[in-house]
């Protein structure tokens, strides 16, 4: 199993699937699976990125909105 090089020419790129080895081994069997049409889709979908951590935390702890009712508070005890 040898790495893949970043940017495959056009011919290779759109070259026909070649046909399944016989009697493969797990790792012939799921090379020739990403080589297919399908496994390309299915291997893309690895590029996908989650919403980052920080995004939920802001709006789990209440950073995404303020009240301005509490400020207002504040203002008026002279806590300021």
């Amino acid at each position: 199993m040898d790495r893949q090089p970043h940017h495959p020419s056009l011919d290779e790129r759109f070259a026909p699937v070649p046909p399944a080895p016989e009697n493969p081994t797990p790792v012939e069997a799921m090379a020739h699976r990403l080589v297919t049409p399908d496994g390309k889709k299915l291997y893309a979908l690895r590029k996908h990125t989650p919403e980052p951590v920080f995004g939920i935390i802001k709006s789990v702890l209440g950073f995404r909105q303020f009240c301005c009712a509490v400020s207002i508070a504040f203002e008026a005890s002279g806590a300021w």
